[in-house]
Order: C-alpha cells, then structure tokens, then sequence
C-alpha cells in the first residue's frame, strides 16, 4: 500500500486491512491484476473494497497519491528509486506487500537470440536486486 510521505497513516506501526476501510483508495480499471489481486485480498477477509477513484495510468495513480488525493496499490516497478525515495511511502499493511509472479515467455521450438539470451538473464539476475533496493529505500 502506497501512500504520500506526508500522509497521516505513515506514521503509524502497523496497520490493518478494517484501518484503510475510510481512506480514499485510488486504483487500476477492473481486471487489471494489481486491482485483482487487492479484490481477492479484500475478499478472502470479507472486508468492502472501497474504491474511490479508478484510472488506467499509472502515472496519474502516481501523481494522485503523490499530491495526497488518496492511497494505491500499485507495483514497485512503476517507481524510479528516486521518486520512491522523496515522493512516496510503503504503509506497514498486514498481509502487504502483495506478491505476483511474472513470466517471461517464448516459443520453446525457437533458438532465442544472443540478445534475447542477455535479456533474460539480466531480468533473472537483477529482478531480486531491484526489489530489495526499494525496500531499503523505503525501511
């Protein structure tokens, strides 16, 4: 759960799914899996998803909750370090942070290329690295 640094919730330890049930939630359009995976969340501890505003850019969730209109789920990988840092906060949220697979996928009959052997080390190799850059930046 993403907030605004200067939103009132960070400031606080620990908090639970019934604590976020007044705040302003901004989210992706239906059937986006970020906004799937928050429903089935919500769901499975029979908690109302209150959702307040819906956009399908990520950028303007962003600057939303930046300027303080409200809290998000959204993906580490849609920030820069740097806005992460200065601009946002990761809420102490049980059963937070969300974690969603992702695949990388190609024909298994093909020889891949040089170039899409590279790639897909490098996502291997530094998917791990760039979670965790975040999650000191945000301790």
């Amino acid at each position: 759960m993403v907030a605004s640094r200067e939103h009132p919730l960070t400031q606080r330890q620990k908090l639970s799914l019934k604590d976020l049930a007044e705040s302003t939630l901004i989210m992706r359009e239906q059937d986006s899996a970020t906004r799937t995976a928050v429903e089935k969340l919500y769901g499975q501890h029979q908690i109302p998803l209150s959702v307040k505003l819906e956009m399908s850019s990520i950028e303007a969730i962003k600057q939303s909750v930046a300027q303080g209109f409200g809290l998000s789920v959204l993906s580490l990988h849609s920030f820069t370090e740097a806005e992460w840092v200065s601009e946002f906060a990761a809420l102490n949220v049980e059963h937070f942070p969300l974690h969603q697979q992702w695949y990388l996928i190609f024909p298994r009959e093909r020889v891949l290329s040089t170039i899409a052997k590279i790639f897909i080390d490098f996502v291997l190799q530094e998917s791990s690295q760039y979670c965790q850059s975040y999650q000191s930046a945000s301790d």
